[in-house]
């Protein structure tokens, strides 16, 4: 069961720490790049907030009914897809978009990944639903250095690729974590 715990800490934090780089401080950074308005930078980096807000209500949701991994492995797939789409984005609506779409994948992770620890380890969940929290913040902490140093030593297209492959990590982890029994209610 350690192992199932270790997954989950390592998904969540290459999942959060690709999801931070790819906007912290890359995407201000890459909006400007683009040309786009302080305005429109705005609206942008509130993309994926907004879906976040409707998408975690969502996903907790649909894991009840449908499994926990079926869910992360959706999560882990936009994790892995969305940093390759902002090679596209060349407007504002188009990286709107792209945000749009990555913020489905923290808001599926984080509440699903937390049901996935609760139905797992019901005697210690609270344990270890707050390592999983401080594995994701050490994510979150080390993220903008990484990127903000990538960005001035290569580019922004090392960071895309690197948010990408974190993704990858996280989409191929996702396949090894059990379906916890009782939390599907198909059965």
């Amino acid at each position: 069961m350690k192992k199932i715990l270790y997954a989950i800490l390592i998904a969540g934090f290459f999942a959060i720490v690709g999801s931070t780089m790819s906007k912290s401080p890359t995407l201000p950074l890459y909006a400007q790049s683009l040309g786009l308005s302080r305005g429109e930078i705005g609206i942008v980096a509130a993309a994926s907030t907004i879906t976040g807000i409707f998408v975690n209500f969502a996903s907790g949701l649909l894991s009840d009914i449908y499994g926990r991994k079926k869910l992360l492995k959706i999560s882990g797939f936009v994790f892995f897809s969305a940093p390759l789409l902002y090679f596209f984005a060349n407007n504002a609506i188009a990286l709107a978009l792209v945000r749009t779409y990555y913020g489905i994948a923290t808001a599926i992770f984080v509440p699903v990944s937390l049901a996935l620890i609760s139905d797992l380890y019901s005697e210690k969940k609270g344990t270890f639903m707050g390592i999983l929290s401080s594995a994701t913040l050490v994510g979150r902490a080390i993220a903008p250095l990484l990127a903000g140093s990538l960005i001035y030593f290569t580019g922004f297209w090392i960071v895309f690729i690197l948010c990408s492959f974190f993704g990858f990590t996280t989409f191929a982890i996702t396949f090894t974590l059990p379906e916890a029994e009782g939390c599907s209610l198909n059965g």
